[in-house]
């Protein structure tokens, strides 16, 4: 096999799709972990509600007005932790991914080679663990809890980007995804 190759930017809509998909597959925060985040924070507000509820002299009045205001903390808090580790992840992704120069993605035989102007890997397509292609974006998972290399679709400089998707999914596979994202902001 020839090698192929193509020389892409970042753009933005491809990051933000990348973090949203990567956030979606990492799991970043495992669901035990948030949710006993969650009951605690919730078991907080309810304590600190009660205290206040206690230091009231016409308490049949005031339960109803505090049952709700402890609903309306709760269900806040609940939107509150999940917009924050969307940010977080986002974050995180787009600090380590975004470049201004131009990368290069080759296909080879037996293995990928991903390049910067300062840095340059080799991968063998059993490193790799999965790739996951949205609208704008081509996400490269070579180890499980590792960023992903996220490649442009819509920026790519030199070569065909539809010829390296389909080089790309005959040697992955059954490991290539196709994910279409719902709303990338």
């Amino acid at each position: 096999m020839t090698p192929y190759g193509i020389v892409y930017k970042d753009t933005v809509a491809s990051l933000n799709e990348g973090a949203e998909i990567w956030r979606k597959n990492l799991n970043k925060i495992s669901k035990k972990y948030f949710i006993l985040s969650y009951l605690l924070i919730s078991a907080s507000v309810v304590a600190v509600n009660f205290a206040i509820l206690c230091f009231r002299t016409e308490k049949d009045i005031y339960i109803p007005t505090t049952v709700l205001i402890t609903l309306m903390e709760i269900i806040s808090l609940y939107f509150l932790l999940i917009s924050v580790s969307k940010r977080n992840a986002k974050n995180i992704f787009l600090s380590t991914n975004s470049n201004k120069s131009f990368k290069q993605a080759v296909i080879r035989e037996n293995d990928m080679e991903f390049s910067t102007p300062y840095s340059k890997s080799n991968y063998f397509y059993e490193e790799i663990d999965k790739v996951v292609e949205g609208i704008f974006s081509l996400n490269i998972y070579v180890e499980e809890g590792n960023l992903p290399v996220c490649i442009s679709k819509n920026s790519v400089e030199k070569g065909d980007i539809d010829m390296f998707i389909s080089l790309l999914r005959e040697k992955i596979q059954d490991r290539y995804i196709y994910e279409k994202s719902r709303g990338v902001r």
